[in-house]
């Protein structure tokens, strides 16, 4: 249905959801909440108009975001461009599926999280999940790879599944 319209004025719109598309050209900078979800790892790879479609949603206070693999957490972030002129940005959760079969993380990879998501001045709380039939997450391995975060206190690891279907 999203591809019948060309813009969703959404000045009454609080929330918006989004599922294995990334139709972010659809969006106005008025948006406050947002959930991101890929299933797909080459989802967020694919071709957007523009890379920095959400540079503009100063109002943004909160991000979900949730991903199969933790690589395309920061691909998601970025579509938010320069992160610093996010000022009400203060909650972002973050759940991430780790299967058993996988390779684990790599602590270079929480890294360049940590880094990105030290440049939002007012972030207040980053929670991390494991999503939905996840391996736990290693707390230990998480909060010393992201020790910026850790530093400011705003880090939330928990280790199990949030208890909600994703």
């Amino acid at each position: 249905m999203l591809d019948s319209f060309t813009t969703i004025e959404i000045t009454r719109l609080r929330s918006l959801n989004l599922h294995d598309t990334l139709p972010l050209s659809l969006l106005k900078p008025s948006i406050r909440h947002l959930h991101l979800r890929t299933s797909f790892s080459d989802v967020i790879n694919q071709a957007v108009d523009d890379g920095n479609i959400l540079s503009r949603a100063y109002h943004l206070c909160s991000l979900d975001l949730t991903a199969v693999f933790l690589p395309a957490v920061p691909k998601m972030v970025r579509l938010l461009g320069r992160l610093d002129q996010l000022v009400q940005l203060r909650t972002i959760c973050i759940k991430v599926y780790l299967s058993p079969a996988s390779e684990r993380t790599d602590p270079v990879e929480w890294q360049e999280l940590d880094v990105l998501l030290n440049g939002l001045p007012a972030l207040a709380t980053v929670n991390m999940y494991p999503r939905y039939r996840s391996i736990p997450l290693d707390s230990k391995m998480v909060l010393a790879s992201m020790p910026v975060l850790a530093g400011r206190g705003v880090l939330h690891i928990h280790a199990v599944h949030s208890g909600q279907g994703v």
